[in-house]
């Protein structure tokens, strides 16, 4: 199993799942691996130890694949709880910096 980047932690997964979830929807482990440079492998346990902890949930996303037909594939985010408290935080953060 390959090793996390350095210039990518767990903590920015979370960051990551969070700003793409005030898009409305969740990211897939293709769209997860090429933001954050880990292998697939390393993604699949980071991110099974955060749906174990309740941090992240898996949806469903439809994608387009080459061929031209529509399917449904798993996409993560953050749970809504969560993410309502994340936001929150960044918001915080926000005015402390202004």
């Amino acid at each position: 199993m390959s090793k996390p980047t350095p210039e990518f932690t767990l903590d920015e997964l979370i960051k990551t799942l969070g700003i793409r979830q005030s898009e409305g929807e969740g990211l897939t482990v293709r769209e997860l691996t090429k933001a954050t440079g880990w292998s697939r492998s390393f993604l699949h346990c980071r991110l099974r130890d955060l749906i174990e902890k309740g941090i992240v949930e898996v949806v469903r996303k439809q994608i387009t694949r080459i061929d031209g037909y529509s399917v449904n594939v798993p996409a993560y985010r953050l749970r809504e709880e969560k993410s309502k408290n994340n936001q929150e935080k960044r918001r915080r953060k926000d005015r402390k910096e202004k």
